[in-house]
């Protein structure tokens, strides 16, 4: 999945899926990440989300109940985009303002282990 993928792209996972995916693609770009991290996320969650619905789908739901509750188990696209980015270093950039010279900002340091994600 492209980062700037055409509105239609994310739809063939589905319309409640694809604006889920078009929101936190939204939240996670607004930040400073390494290259590929929006698209590396997307393409991950659209692949659970996908799978969360098909099992839904197999129990018994119709299409858009099954993107509605496979949405709901993940959380809201602001807490997931918010773990995400508490977990990935920013990329470094200029100091702030008035820093002592070579000074750069620290992240927090990752905590995986924090989104939930079991790797």
């Amino acid at each position: 999945m492209e980062p700037n993928a055409a509105p239609g792209a994310l739809e063939s996972e589905g319309p409640v899926i694809g604006a889920y995916l078009r929101e936190l693609g939204r939240r996670l770009r607004a930040q400073r990440r390494p290259a590929g991290f929006t698209a590396d996320v997307l393409a991950e969650l659209a692949g659970g989300l996908a799978d969360a619905a098909a099992k839904h789908r197999r129990a018994g739901l119709d299409p858009h109940s099954a993107q509605l509750r496979a949405v709901a188990e993940f959380g809201s696209a602001r807490e997931l985009a918010d773990a995400y980015l508490e977990a990935v270093p920013v990329r470094p950039g200029p100091a702030a303002p008035g820093a002592r010279p070579g000074a750069r900002r620290l992240a927090r340091p990752a905590r995986p282990w924090s989104l939930g994600l079991n790797t």
